[in-house]
């Protein structure tokens, strides 16, 4: 039962995969629905990573993207988010540094590079900033043109979010920085007027999307920001493998392993407001039921925001 499960919930996350891909230029071919939210290219790699060996063309697209546009990345950043990751995708990790080094001959990533990386075919990821005026490219376009720092993510989640305010707590969750580094961005671009600053304990911070207009286009009326970071290392951790979550034991042991793990990334459910079942509500072994309805509603959603 878990198996079925877990397919239909694996392809809408593949879908989703390729989707954002096809926006940091991959040759994904077929059809897929264009984004509806920004894309976090760091997040992407790394769940392209978890779906390796089910889905070896990602592969490809992580490597060809290491390769030619690497310098768009953040290695802090990817060091960060990939903490919250299954260990086998943090050691793959290692690999899609050592192609930045070898390939892209970017020495940023050399601290992560410590294995060899496995082939991919090159030729795969084709002008990534090709769409880089549309708004699901909006970090790599703020990246490209202010560089890969705290602050220019800080500033894109704000327009992203904008004009809703959010705490430096916040924007540091979303972005996955550390809350000194975003607090400092934050108060610099304050100071700067790009951003206003409002309130205290805690101050709050905001911008206005349709000042940015002339900069950034009509596009900025239709941006949204999604949790992908925290969504994808959820997903990661039940979907990386066909062989199966949990191997043979008995309901309650699988259960209680499967609890724990949406108890852990409860926080990408509800950041993304998917509608889950609630763990409690499912004691024992019946949570096998529980985490099929909330693999059920993880679906559902991934359609909604592909």
């Amino acid at each position: 039962m878990l198996r079925s499960t877990i397919a239909p919930c694996r392809e809408a996350a593949v879908r989703v995969a390729w989707s954002q891909w096809s926006v940091l230029g991959g040759q994904v071919g077929g059809r897929f629905v264009a984004p509806a939210s920004v894309v976090d290219p760091e997040a992407l790699v790394l769940f392209s990573c978890a779906l390796r060996d089910d889905e070896p063309r990602l592969w490809d697209l992580v490597g060809g993207f290491m390769r030619e546009w690497s310098s768009l990345l953040s290695v802090q950043r990817m060091r960060n988010l990939a903490a919250g990751f299954p260990t086998s995708v943090q050691h793959i990790l290692a690999e899609v540094a050592a192609v930045a080094v070898q390939d892209g001959k970017d020495a940023r990533w050399r601290s992560l590079a410590a294995a060899t990386a496995r082939g991919y075919r090159q030729g795969k990821v084709h002008e990534p900033t090709r769409n880089i005026v549309d708004p699901p490219a909006l970090m790599l376009r703020l990246r490209l043109g202010f560089g890969v720092h705290a602050r220019t993510d800080a500033l894109g989640f704000l327009l992203s979010v904008g004009p809703a305010s959010a705490t430096a707590k916040e924007v540091a969750e979303a972005t996955g920085y550390g809350a000194m580094p975003i607090r400092r961005s934050l108060d610099a671009m304050a100071t700067a007027r790009l951003v206003m600053r409002e309130g205290s304990r805690p101050e709050q911070y905001h911008v206005l999307p349709e000042q940015w207009i002339s900069v950034l286009g009509d596009g900025t009326r239709a941006l949204q920001w999604r949790y992908w970071h925290m969504l994808f290392a959820f997903l990661a951790a039940i979907l990386p493998s066909r062989q199966g979550l949990v191997q043979e034991q008995s309901p309650y042991l699988e259960s209680s392993a499967l609890r724990r793990i949406v108890l852990q990334h409860r926080a990408a459910l509800t950041r993304n407001r998917i509608d889950v079942p609630e763990p409690s509500d499912y004691p024992g072994a019946d949570f096998l039921d529980g985490f099929g309805a909330t693999l059920a509603a993880v679906e559902r959603w991934l359609g909604e925001n592909v």
